[in-house]
């Protein structure tokens, strides 16, 4: 096992003994508090800076993910995962309404969370969307093959890569295809080489290992998980992009998807019940939570909650 003192900095969320999954970014402040969970890589790099533009009086609480920040292996499923999470945050803030949110497959948990919350008869003050696309979408089925031909890793590595000013990116198709030490290896081996890092090889593999067995457990719950409408209507704040999910300019040098798989229909319809306000911010799906279409998505959710 790797010790965390060479693990990167930006994969460091402590967890208190006291609370297995819920993690404190701000806990001060006269709002609701804003529950956000995170992708399906199980990552909140974007939560520190996105509290940073978000008004000083907004609480802003994220979620570790089993298996990567916080102790145990992934969830089998989104209700298991909503379950947990929603017991995380009641033996802080028992007193509802809640405020539920997530980015990308963040989305899908809160909006189970939601649905919990409302058969044992709570309220949900609002649900927030961060470009998260409804199981139903054809997204859904794009995710299974990337998990398992390697270009989530892929996507994860290269992220890594320009945040590490990298000289070259990885490119699709090289990563092994079901192999997924071999995808690992081979990721690790390419940061080490094109990137002026501090990091070891034992460091980045046990990190990377464990990033990509979260995304296949997530990838799997997300694929069996059927919603249902929710039981009452909720405001929905939708923040979609406006490029795709996959963008023109493709930075992290993704593969284009599939023929007929549309990357800006989020598929909610006849899902979510009440209003919906979408709003569109000027990105890719990868990008969404990276300056400057973070700053955007602050300024939403500083004018709508």
């Amino acid at each position: 096992m790797a010790d965390l003192t060479d693990t990167p900095q930006e994969f460091r969320f402590i967890v208190t003994s006291q609370n297995k999954f819920l993690v404190s970014i701000r806990g001060k402040g006269a709002r609701p508090p804003l529950y956000l969970v995170h992708s399906l890589a199980g990552e909140l790099t974007w939560l520190p800076p996105l509290s940073q533009l978000m008004d000083d009086d907004q609480p802003i609480y994220g979620f570790a993910a089993a298996g990567l920040n916080a102790k145990g292996t992934a969830f089998d499923s989104v209700e298991e995962m909503a379950q947990a999470y929603l017991d995380a945050t009641r033996r802080v803030h028992p007193a509802e309404p809640y405020i539920l949110g997530g980015y990308s497959f963040g989305g899908v948990v809160a909006f189970e969370m939601a649905r919990q919350v409302q058969l044992l008869g709570g309220t949900v003050e609002k649900l927030v969307l961060i470009d998260t696309y409804s199981p139903k979408s054809a997204i859904i089925k794009e995710l299974s093959a990337w998990n398992h031909n390697g270009t989530m890793l892929q996507s994860v590595g290269n992220m890594l890569a320009l945040e590490w000013k990298a000289r070259a990116l990885m490119a699709p198709g090289d990563l092994p295809a079901g192999d997924a030490a071999g995808q690992v290896d081979l990721t690790v081996r390419h940061l080490l080489t094109q990137c002026d890092i501090p990091h070891s090889y034992e460091a980045l593999s046990d990190l990377l290992a464990k990033c990509r067995d979260v995304m296949a457990a997530h990838n799997k719950a997300l694929s069996n998980y059927q919603p249902a409408p929710l039981p009452k209507p909720v405001e929905t704040v939708l923040i979609q992009n406006s490029e795709g999910f996959v963008g023109r300019k493709n930075i992290l040098n993704l593969p284009g998807l599939s023929n007929g798989v549309e990357g800006n229909d989020h598929g909610w319809d006849g899902i979510l019940q009440g209003t919906t306000k979408t709003l569109t911010v000027e990105t890719e799906h990868f990008l969404m939570m990276k300056s400057p279409a973070l700053e955007r998505v602050a300024e939403i959710l500083n004018a709508e909650l």
